[in-house]
């Protein structure tokens, strides 16, 4: 029996810069549309006119249908969205006021002014609208590179069709002041709206996959419409209702499908410097440059636009390429940093991993020996004991007591070893810090003695490491008898405790422990301190710079096992004669 799952299987959804394709098809078959029955009335410029006008109004109405529908969704983008909506109701207010126009000119008449009102209520909020948009973080030469990118992109523009057509009509003193202005205004500010578009998403390609794209796209339309427009008004063609406006409606399907458009998953910052963003910012530019550069030599000098233009946009690629190469060096000592950083950092794991492996070692043969050796003492101690009942033996009473003394000590010496070469613990066994530090308060009168002072910062009840309380106690006890080897009669000692937070560089790079919540217990000295060349060798074991009768070499090097064996780790810093300090990190037991 066969299953037929094609049923159950859904297909993905085709997008085209984050919109469904088939939304993106009733878009432009929308403007296909306006496009075909506008062209059919070009013998009726009036009803032509209007018949754009209603096709603009209708666009603008779908638009902020959506926009207000991002608007309500109260994320991060709301604001943006909602000065783009706000550019959506200037457009239907005017192209009303147009379509009224041309169906009664006798008695509505739009002032050259209103031209120029409505070209900065619509583009301004729409621009400021389009930067508001969420497009991460970046660091100040980022930004100052992106900002570079955009100015270049939008200043290329404005000369293009500066030289296209605004030239013209600007310098045309038959056209109204206002209506030049309103021309001059409209080409500056979409230009600017494509240098905001390049700024964001220049260094970013991935943006343009979202509303970014559909910017884009609706701002270089406006762009090319508006110079065609332009071109039209200096050979007298009448642009309401042309081609102009035909090609700038393109835009209006496109802010409908902006607010579609899902974001891209990728909103932090990422500096691709791909070759297709390169292409996008740069290729724009070098095809201006060869219509301005022409049209620069062929002014004699007399165009006041092109001779500051033109050089502004040299200094400003130039600049460009300043930071690029400023920033490769940066990039490179930032790397040579970096690569001496992890390699001193694996130096420091070799090292603390050929310590532990030595530590290891080390106790598994000690362990044995020390078992075996205290079998030995203990028969040596039972031999005396029988030894001592004898009668004829009790002029070698004191020699008896020398060998029990001496099996003692040998026994003591044995367990120390034994509990070197076994430093784990069950898991589970936790200690309150507070409390085994208050345990070790007998330390304060062997101290007091020697007239060294002993400062205890008690930290606050409650702090648990994940350590046998035992353990804890035997670890700071060492370090404590350590210090106090160390100081001579007058020093000082001082022990604390407090919680810290271990990040992962730092707990990679620096101690060799996982990220997490840690309790850090020093241990500080102002004793003779230790030799530089001494100090990679404190934690060896059976290692001191001791006398044979002072001490063994194994208490430092079962504080770092004890410690290793809990998670934590143990690091010394000092300086010959200033003192020492010993640090703790125990992980905490929550």
């Amino acid at each position: 029996m066969s299953l037929d799952m094609s049923r159950n299987v859904t297909a993905p959804t085709v997008r085209m810069l984050g919109v469904p394709r088939s939304r993106v098809a009733l878009a432009f078959g929308a403007y296909a549309t306006v496009t075909v029955v506008a062209l059919t009335l070009g013998a009726a410029p009036g009803a032509r006119a209007v018949f754009v006008s209603l096709s603009y109004v209708g666009f603008a109405l779908a638009a902020l249908y959506f926009n207000l529908r991002r608007v309500a969704a109260r994320d991060e983008s709301a604001r943006a969205w909602r000065l783009i909506s706000l550019a959506a109701l200037v457009a239907i207010s005017f192209e009303l006021w147009l379509a009224a126009e041309a169906l009664a000119p006798a008695s509505v008449y739009i002032p050259d002014a209103a031209w120029l009102v409505q070209t900065l209520a619509s583009n301004i909020p729409i621009a400021l609208g389009v930067f508001l948009l969420p497009h991460g973080s970046q660091h100040g030469h980022h930004r100052l590179r992106m900002a570079c990118d955009a100015f270049a992109f939008a200043l290329a523009a404005f000369l293009a069709f500066w030289v296209i057509g605004a030239r013209a009509e600007v310098l045309d003193s038959t056209v109204p002041v206002v209506t030049r202005v309103e021309a001059i205004t409209s080409l500056t500010l979409n230009t600017l709206e494509l240098g905001i578009v390049v700024y964001i998403g220049s260094r970013s390609a991935h943006r343009f996959r979202g509303p970014l794209g559909w910017f884009f796209l609706a701002f270089s339309v406006l762009t090319i419409g508006t110079g065609i427009v332009l071109v039209g008004r200096v050979r007298g063609v009448p642009t309401v209702g042309g081609v102009g406006e035909l090609v700038q409606l393109i835009a209006f399907p496109c802010f409908v499908l902006a607010p579609m458009s899902r974001m891209p998953n990728r909103w932090d910052w990422v500096d691709e410097a791909s070759l297709g963003g390169d292409m996008l910012t740069y290729g724009p530019i070098l095809l201006s440059m060869l219509l301005v550069l022409p049209a620069s030599f062929a002014s004699g000098g007399s165009d006041l636009v092109l001779i500051f233009g033109v050089p502004m946009l040299a200094a400003t690629l130039l600049f460009r390429q300043f930071l690029a190469v400023r920033d490769v060096r940066e990039l490179s000592r930032t790397l040579e940093q970096r690569v001496a950083e992890r390699t001193a950092a694996l130096r420091r794991s070799e090292h603390a991993l050929m310590q532990a492996q030595r530590h290891e070692a080390v106790g598994r043969v000690a362990g044995s020996v020390a078992h075996d050796f205290n079998n030995v003492l203990h028969a040596i101690q039972l031999a005396a004991g029988a030894l001592d009942d004898a009668p004829e033996l009790a002029p070698w009473h004191e020699e008896l007591e020398i060998i029990r003394t001496a099996t003692r000590s040998g026994a003591a010496l044995a367990r120390e070893v034994l509990e070197f070469s076994k430093p784990d613990l069950p898991d589970g066994d936790q200690a309150d810090v507070a409390d085994t530090m208050r345990s070790l308060e007998w330390m304060r009168h062997q101290l007091t003695q020697r007239q060294i002072d002993y400062d205890v910062r008690m930290p606050p009840d409650g702090m648990n490491v994940r350590l046998a309380a035992t353990r804890l106690e035997q670890v700071l006890s060492n370090l404590i008898a350590n210090a106090r080897d160390a100081v001579a009669d007058g020093g000082r000692i001082s022990v604390s405790a407090e919680p810290m937070w271990v990040a992962d560089g730092l707990a990679s790079t620096e101690l060799g422990v996982i990220s997490g919540s840690y309790i850090r217990l020093s241990v500080v000295d102002n004793g003779s301190g230790i030799a530089a060349d001494v100090l990679p060798r404190v934690f060896d074991p059976y290692f001191t710079t001791k006398s044979e009768t002072q001490g063994t070499g194994l208490g430092l090097a079962t504080c770092y096992n004890v410690v290793r064996s809990a998670g934590g780790t143990v690091t010394v810093t000092s300086q010959l004669g200033s003192g020492s300090q010993f640090d703790v990190l125990l992980p905490t037991s929550e």
